[in-house]
């Protein structure tokens, strides 16, 4: 009789699972912006500048010109002004030139020098392999000290010689600057090592070797500006974000194509990485478990352990099923739609409640489930604080940017000051968590070639 007893109290239920489905909602690419200003020391630049154009910078031994000889020296050292994708210098010089001068219809062979300051202006574009295009033009130029040409003993005002040597040799003079100018501010070679840096793996969570990679698909350089001791530009790069999950660094990127320049450069001053990490659900489940799976909740007289745990998705909603064994045997369902809570750093279940089927059918044969302690503790298992982590993988970040002298000649330094969850979607077999991460990085050019 007390088998019998028991056995009445006991109700299997045969509620039916609800449909799984996924939102065909566009995920998109996990796209990434980073802007880094970059420096050069304007006194490292000059310097490099002068040490390229110093003692004699032109010479013509009369191949070109028949009757003219001209050669060109720099006297002092150059100063320069930057505006925008321009630069404007002086370069003091001293021009000799040896001519045939005609004199009461003679021809006679002289001699002439003199100083002047002359003034250049190169302006720069950018080729599509990152290289700079400088183009110099001669501006003006005005004399020191007046030339004079000897025709014997005797001295004559020569500037009109000398004003024609210098229009013939102007070209080849700004051919030679030109040369010498884009390797002092070389932004190929810093591209080429920023973007193959950027692309390498960053361990941002060793506990669950999870690895972000940023695969640059776009660069933009802005216009240059100038302040008594730097020249500086911004770089922009924009980037696809890739997280995988390796227990070595993956290695499959780096050798991507360079990406592509484009012109201008609209990225504001920050650092915005966004990427994804994809949650299996059978990793949530034993995560969730542990604080469901084996504890027993009673109302009365009625016992009922939970002997299971599944998670899926139903549209916008998780399902969470509890394969239940005691006064009631069977699967109940619950749904809520899972949120990142920015208060208190955690992912949880909002509006966490019984599914719909669950609820009418337990009304009709187990109403006293409701007044149960069940599905509050099943909210409070559904919740997985993220603080610690987003922490330590905040610092885990910022070791890489902080003195990062990895780059040769450049040094990297900035800070990943946010680091928070944006948004939870649910796909096929996983939950995938959106990260947004946000700061400001800087790089300086160490020492110019």
């Amino acid at each position: 009789m007390l088998a019998i007893l028991v056995a009445g109290c006991s109700v299997t239920t045969n509620i039916p699972k609800p449909n799984e489905s996924y939102k065909l909602t566009d995920l998109g690419t996990s796209v990434s912006t980073v802007a880094i200003p970059v420096s050069f020391n304007r006194a490292q630049l000059l310097a490099s500048i002068n040490h390229r154009l110093d003692g004699l910078i032109y010479e013509d031994r009369g191949s070109s010109y028949e009757n003219m000889q001209v050669k060109v020296w720099k006297i002092q050292p150059i100063t320069a002004s930057f505006s925008g994708n321009s630069v404007t210098y002086s370069v003091p010089i001293r021009a000799w030139v040896s001519a045939s001068v005609g004199l009461l219809g003679y021809s006679l062979s002289s001699e002439l020098e003199g100083e002047l300051a002359m003034t250049f202006t190169t302006t720069f574009t950018f080729g599509k392999d990152w290289s700079m295009v400088p183009k110099t033009t001669m501006t003006g130029y005005t004399w020191l000290s007046e030339p004079k040409a000897r025709v014997g003993r005797l001295q004559l005002p020569a500037s009109f010689i000398a004003d024609k040597a210098l229009s013939r040799a102007k070209q080849d003079i700004c051919n030679k600057i030109d040369e010498n100018f884009g390797d002092c501010i070389s932004l190929t070679a810093v591209v080429d090592q920023l973007t193959t840096f950027v692309k390498k793996p960053i361990l941002v969570n060793p506990d669950y070797n999870i690895w972000l990679v940023l695969v640059p698909q776009k660069v933009s350089i802005s216009s240059f500006t100038s302040t008594d001791s730097l020249v500086s530009t911004t770089i922009g790069l924009q980037a696809v974000s890739e997280v995988v999950i390796d227990k070595q660094s993956p290695d499959l990127w780096l050798d991507a194509p360079k990406p592509q320049l484009v012109a201008g450069n609209d990225a504001d001053r920050y650092v915005n990485i966004n990427f994804g990490v994809d949650v299996p659900f059978e990793e949530a489940e034993m995560l969730f478990a542990n604080g469901v799976v084996g504890k027993s909740f009673s109302q009365g007289r009625r016992t009922v352990k939970v002997d299971s745990l599944r998670i899926y998705g139903s549209g916008d909603k998780m399902v969470i099923g509890t394969q239940l064994e005691g006064s009631l045997n069977g699967w109940i369902y619950f749904k809520g739609i899972p949120r990142y809570n920015h208060a208190t750093n955690s992912v949880e279940m909002v509006n966490l409640d019984y599914e719909l089927q669950t609820s009418n059918i337990l009304h009709r044969t187990a109403s006293w489930l409701f007044k149960s302690s069940i599905l509050e503790s099943v909210r409070r298992a559904m919740v997985f604080p993220v603080g610690d982590e987003l922490t330590k993988t905040l610092a885990e970040i910022n070791r890489n940017l902080i003195r990062n002298r990895n780059i040769p000649n450049l040094e990297l330094n900035g800070k990943i000051t946010e680091l928070a969850i944006d948004q939870i979607d649910l796909i096929p077999d996983a939950f995938r968590v959106k990260v947004k991460a946000k700061g400001e990085v800087a790089l300086e050019v160490k020492r110019i070639q």
